[in-house]
């Protein structure tokens, strides 16, 4: 009901500034009569949408309005200017449309296309604005036809040759009336209730009161106790050896012995393909062989015995021949292998990419061949960690990792890092860490997350405060404490920290101490400037 009030009230507003403007009566009239026929598109958008009625759909309402009666000003405002200069009112209404007809088309593709991502839903956590985007774009393209179609019609039907020149003064002196009115109506729309909840509750402070009151913050005590300092990260686990299984050699899948799930073992048959031309080249090779070492044995049977018959070049060429056929059938043959596709190492079938029947092309001599089969060793794992560079010197090949599975609850693995990769990521700044881990009840996969804890280090005493309990200020560190009632801000060195608390020390150019009976904010820090005065009250967590 608010919001249906509220459109009256934006229509009735806007009638009563463009009154003023128009120096006229009935042209606001011709342009609000759009107003209602807009609502058609707005109907049209969301039955078609299947969108409910609700705020936000209003909200995109009361906003069309604004938009048809902008198209309504500009279009009635040159027709108003061509009839100054004498054009008749016919033709001033055709030219003018023709003069308005880019920039309201501009205006209505602009509005459309970059409401369009919103009420498509394109991009997640905008779904409580796609009412009011659809609202305002079936509104806006029926207001744009109208706008160009009903307005001239109007504006045609209702204009006056004559208008008698006594009315203007009296014109003008009303429109300052309806003016002032329209910005009081305003005005007294922007504050509704303030003076009736001041009645309500005479007793209630006053803003300025509300302001000066002095404000609350919670605070703890720092505490001094042996700290232990683990490095948490999150990590993800890869096969320990990956492959995309390819043909060597293009041919007709004839079997697929393998599907997902099945294991195989290093060399074992995965495929086996048909190339019948490649056979008949083979077999034409081996006769080609056959016949270049007669050849080249009956000429050196002939050189042997009678060397005057034959010439020494001769044989050597019937020899690099009877040796080129030798090397073609073994090429050939170590092609027809190829046709047999085998594991290149134990693991398991992932993933199957084609059926028997299909022609397979060769991965060497093809970059876009479809592989058969995806290969994983699963039975050891990598865990993957990205290491922060703020804490590489507490890490080297053989630190002890504690790591934990969210979904593998109770399974605890101890290992220690195998690899590291020596140089850092130039965009993420943090540098690759890899340990192996054994899988032989395949119960972790690939692709899990796993949570990693490194101990870093231990401290027999130190002072901590709660993480919360930090500000950063353009790279240094502050914390606030609260003596005497006041806020001081005191810079602060950290040190170890862990999930919930971090080792602070008062930097060195600080004269104040730091010690455990004083009051560190952790809430209410943004009303904690330096010198102000506050009320300190414990954490309720930090109480417990």
């Amino acid at each position: 009901s608010d919001l249906g009030l509220g459109l009256a009230l934006a229509v009735g507003l806007t009638f009563l500034v463009i009154v003023p403007l128009f120096r006229s009566w009935l042209q606001p009239l011709i342009i609000l009569i759009c107003v209602p026929l807009g609502l058609i598109g707005v109907i049209f958008a969301l039955l078609l949408t299947g969108t409910n009625v609700n705020i936000q759909s209003i909200m995109g309402v009361i906003m069309m309005v604004g938009i048809s009666v902008a198209y309504g000003n500009i279009l009635i405002d040159r027709i108003n200017v061509l009839v100054k200069e004498g054009v008749p009112v016919r033709d001033a209404v055709i030219q003018g449309a023709k003069d308005r007809l880019r920039p309201v088309l501009m205006t209505m593709l602009t509005t459309v296309f970059g409401l369009l991502p919103m009420a498509l839903n394109l991009r997640p956590g905008g779904e409580a604005n796609i009412p009011l985007a659809r609202a305002i774009i079936g509104g806006v393209l029926a207001a744009t036809i109208l706008t160009l179609i009903i307005i001239p019609i109007l504006y045609t039907l209702f204009s006056r040759k004559n208008t008698a020149p006594s009315n203007s003064n009296a014109m003008a002196h009303s429109s300052k009336i309806i003016l002032l009115l329209a910005m009081v109506g305003l005005l007294t729309a922007c504050n509704p209730g303030d003076n009736s909840a001041q009645n309500a509750n005479p007793e209630a402070p006053t803003s300025s009161q509300a302001i000066n009151a002095t404000p609350t913050v919670e605070v703890v005590h720092p505490r001094m106790q042996a700290f232990e300092a683990d490095l948490r990260l999150t990590g993800s686990l890869e096969a320990n050896q990956f492959v995309k299984v390819h043909a060597m050699e293009s041919g007709y899948l004839r079997s697929l012995n393998k599907e997902i799930g099945d294991q195989v073992k290093n060399g074992e048959t995965i495929a086996v393909l048909e190339n019948p031309e490649l056979i008949q080249q083979f077999e034409r090779a081996k006769a080609e062989l056959i016949l270049r070492k007669s050849h080249y044995e009956r000429l050196k049977g002939i050189y042997d015995k009678t060397p005057d018959l034959t010439t020494i070049q001769d044989l050597e060429q019937a020899k690099a021949e009877f040796d080129k056929s030798i090397a073609e059938k073994k090429a050939l043959a170590t092609r027809i292998g190829f046709l047999t596709v085998r594991a290149p190492f134990s693991g398991v079938v992932t993933a199957r990419y084609l059926d028997p029947g299909a022609v397979v092309q060769s991965a060497v001599h093809n970059g876009n061949a479809m592989p058969l089969v995806d290969v994983m060793e699963i039975d050891r794992l990598r865990l993957v960690l990205d290491f922060p560079e703020s804490d590489l010197q507490h890490v080297r090949v053989g630190t002890s990792l504690k790591v934990t599975f969210p979904e593998v609850p109770g399974k605890v693995l101890e290992t220690k890092v195998t690899r590291m990769a020596y140089a850092l990521d130039a965009i993420s700044r943090t540098m690759r860490m890899e340990a192996d881990l054994t899988n032989k009840d395949l119960l972790l996969k690939p692709g899990m997350f796993a949570k990693v804890s490194i101990h870093l280090k231990n401290e027999a005493e130190a002072l901590t405060v709660p993480l919360i309990a930090v500000t950063s200020i353009k790279n240094q560190q502050f914390i606030f404490r609260v003596r005497d009632g006041r806020v001081e801000k005191l810079q602060v060195v950290l040190g170890l920290e862990n999930e919930m608390e971090v080792e602070v020390r008062v930097a060195a150019k600080e004269t104040r101490k730091l010690g455990a009976q004083d009051e560190i904010i952790v809430k209410g820090k943004g009303q904690a400037g330096e010198g102000q005065a506050v009320i300190a009250k414990q954490m309720v967590e930090a109480a417990k």
